[in-house]
């Protein structure tokens, strides 16, 4: 079992090496009124005509007066001609995702847009908003969960505008339709993602490198000044404007901290997988599972690791009082193997007269094992300790006026 453990250590690791941990420490805050995020003039973003899909967290602290309103990302605009594409979200918590279409007939058939129901979005509260384009329908999705489609065969007019992050594309129109509250983890795919794959995903950082379709990625994690950075194709690095950073994240893939508890016996991780014990700061090798059976005293601390390699280390844990570094074994008992599984073989080094009580005592000093041998402690004995759980046990000895005690470990 020990094994497995480390087998399944090691090869999670050896999983999160391949995407190093970047803990989601920023957003960016939109004031609503006068912030967003530029990426200058048109790229290939902008001149995608699908499929498409563009996906975001949104913490939204105000809506617009209609679901047009709090552009979230957007290529779109008719100063030119309607052109491009925009996820948006206002009115009464409505999801909306448009596009100015063009039939099968290469007609521009004007915007085509699928909404949600009212309230499909709470305020002040992180949700994940997607919508995408397949070629066939339109469809929208809040927390990866498809709240509305519309049927429409075609394509998206390319848009020359330059996409924007928080504001309407087109410079022309007023007012912009500003966003208002925080956006995180911006992505736009050549593809319609499924549900399944938006659940998948939403909540982690992706890896840019083997994400099929990803030509637009910006995590917004930066946390200072005003670049931001494109981790898609690279083309649409962008500026914030009037914008600030926030702490305020909708994931963090960091895991939460483990506790170390005692419980009598053993140390216990908080955290159920992917734990590394450590001694005085050095891991102990080969203890990788939820408790750890102490064999000497020290500052413990336990780590627990995520599959994309991020990881959070308990406070430190003294133990004085339990483990094979303070037992002050009496010398006058040998005791071996120690730690021992199935068998203990017990021997006094000195001269017992008549019959021993040989006792097994757990940590809470409980009675767990007893029996008695004339002179055993002399000839030497073996106990079966197979079913004992794992744990630190006192042996004591009597016979007559003598005591001896000491302490093993089962293993």
């Amino acid at each position: 079992m020990k094994q497995s453990l480390l087998l399944l250590f090691a090869f999670s690791f050896t999983l999160a090496a391949a995407q190093p941990c970047i803990p989601n420490s920023n957003s960016v805050a939109f004031d609503g009124t006068g912030s967003y995020i530029d990426f200058g003039s048109a790229t290939a973003i902008d001149t995608l005509s699908g499929p498409v899909t563009i996906e975001a967290w949104i913490f939204a602290s105000a809506w617009g007066f209609n679901s047009a309103q709090n552009s979230i990302f957007c290529t779109h605009g008719w100063t030119n001609g309607e052109q491009g594409m925009v996820l948006r979200a206002g009115g009464t918590g409505i999801l909306s995702f448009n596009i100015a279409g063009i039939d099968t007939q290469l007609i521009p058939v004007s915007w085509q847009e699928v909404e949600s129901p009212i309230n499909s979005i709470p305020l002040n509260t992180w949700t994940h908003v997607a919508g995408t384009f397949s070629g066939t329908d339109l469809k929208v999705f809040v927390n990866a969960n498809e709240v509305a489609s519309i049927p429409f065969f075609g394509r998206i007019v390319p848009s020359s505008y330059g996409a924007k992050i928080g504001k309407l594309a087109d410079q022309n129109q007023s007012p912009g339709r500003y966003f208002s509250g925080n956006i995180d983890e911006v992505r736009v795919w050549n593809r319609a993602l499924s549900a399944s794959e938006l659940s998948t995903s939403m909540g982690t950082h992706l890896d840019p490198t083997g994400a099929i379709g990803l030509v637009g990625y910006w995590r917004l994690n930066e946390g200072s000044g005003v670049s931001i950075s494109d981790l898609g194709n690279g083309s649409g690095n962008g500026t914030a404007i009037n914008s600030s950073w926030s702490l305020n994240v909708p994931f963090n893939e960091v895991p939460p901290m483990p506790v170390i508890t005692w419980n009598g016996s053993a140390l216990i991780s908080s955290a159920s997988f992917n734990n590394e014990w450590n001694l005085n700061g050095t891991p102990i090798i080969g203890a990788n599972g939820t408790s750890h059976v102490p064999t000497q005293n020290g500052t413990y601390t336990v780590t627990t690791t995520g599959l994309n390699g991020c990881s959070a280390t308990s406070l430190p844990y003294l133990l004085t009082s339990v483990g094979l570094g303070e037992l002050s074994s009496d010398r006058a008992i040998m005791i071996w193997p120690n730690p021992a599984q199935d068998l203990i073989y017990v021997k006094v080094n000195t001269r017992l007269e008549g019959e021993a009580e040989l006792s097994i005592y757990d940590i809470r000093n409980k009675l767990v094992r007893q029996t008695y041998r004339s002179e055993a402690g002399n000839q030497g004995v073996s106990i079966n300790i197979a079913d004992l759980p794992r744990g630190v046990y006192r042996l004591s000895i009597v016979c007559g006026s003598d005591k001896l005690n000491t302490r093993f470990l089962a293993d």
